[in-house]
């Protein structure tokens, strides 16, 4: 089975600039002081551009995207594991809503991929 994750951010180039934009407000991109304000965001913002790497076919392994990236497998494997957070969990981080305390520290100790229980233990839930 194949499980499909929608993300509501895109990917625009603007003034020949590729900007990440919230989907449900076109015109307000997500800032660079932004990314660097919240590594949170960062994180997950690149986790799925990898994501998106490596399921186009545009590279072929995740050494070969270390490689592309000069980034450490290890730092690799830990980002791309964002992808697999909660969707509910992604669109706080992107809303910038997330609740004090959340961190990639919090969300690295996550030892569950049931997304209510990802969403109970980071506060995310409703």
């Amino acid at each position: 089975d194949i499980l499909h994750v929608n993300v509501s951010v895109m990917f625009r180039n603007v003034s020949g600039i590729r900007r990440v934009f919230h989907l449900d407000n076109e015109s307000r991109p997500i800032t660079a002081s932004a990314l660097t304000d919240n590594p949170l965001l960062t994180s997950v913002v690149r986790a799925f551009a990898w994501l998106k790497l490596l399921d186009e076919g545009k590279v072929r392994s995740i050494p070969e995207l270390c490689k592309l990236t000069n980034m450490e497998p290890h730092f690799m494997y830990r980002t791309l594991r964002l992808a697999t957070l909660s969707p509910k969990v992604i669109r706080t981080i992107i809303s910038g809503k997330e609740p004090d305390g959340l961190s990639l520290g919090k969300i690295r100790t996550l030892t569950t991929d049931d997304w209510s229980e990802q969403e109970r233990i980071l506060g995310v839930s409703s």
